[in-house]
Formats: structure tokens, C-alpha cells, sequence
């Protein structure tokens, strides 16, 4: 019975313990370049996601970042698909702070 009780214990929490992804919309008011990208990209607007790992026994929700990324669609023109760079989001508000660009949640 206490066997049960424990494993029921370790799903529960199992269950609790999930990661979360946030996305939102990054737009760029000039052509702009981040790390990891072989180009400059046109002004506009970006999806950025954020994966989120929580942080465990802690008294209040708590997560740490595990990765963030930009959708990069495939160029006007060309056949293929869009790609998706790993970036650096303290890069990323960098660039969007120096250029006025804007967020939306």
C-alpha cells in the first residue's frame, strides 16, 4: 500500500513538473541580423518562442529558461521552408531596444 502511495505521489508530481511554452510577436522596424543567422532579415514581424522548464520544490512557481527561438520564414521567392534559430533573448531585446521595435504578448 505504501509502495502505491508513493508512486501515485511521483505521477502526480511527474504531472505537475511540465515544461511551458510562451510565444509572442516580435516586429522589427529595420532589417536586422541576430547570432546564429547566415543574413540580415527584413523589417517586420516575428514569432518568438520560449520553452521553460520549472524549477522544482519551491514554495511559489519558479521556471528557468531552457531555450529561446525566432521563426524565420523562407525568403519571397524561394522554394523551401522557413527556419527556426536557437537565439539569445538578452540579444534579442538588445536589437529590438536599439531599433524602437516592439513586443506584443
Amino acid at each position: 500500500m505504501a509502495d502505491e502511495l508513493c508512486e501515485a505521489a511521483a505521477v502526480r508530481k511527474a504531472d505537475a513538473m511540465t515544461n511551458r511554452i510562451t510565444r509572442k510577436i516580435v516586429t522589427f522596424s529595420k532589417p536586422f541580423q541576430l547570432t546564429g543567422m547566415s543574413a540580415s532579415f527584413p523589417a517586420g514581424s516575428y514569432e518568438v518562442m520560449t520553452e521553460e522548464e520549472p524549477l522544482g520544490d519551491v514554495m511559489f512557481p519558479a521556471y528557468r529558461r531552457m531555450w529561446t527561438s525566432i521563426y524565420l520564414p523562407r525568403p519571397n521567392g524561394q522554394i523551401g521552408l522557413g527556419q527556426i534559430i536557437e537565439i539569445d533573448p538578452i540579444e534579442l531585446d538588445a536589437v529590438l531596444q536599439r531599433s524602437g521595435s516592439r513586443t506584443a504578448d
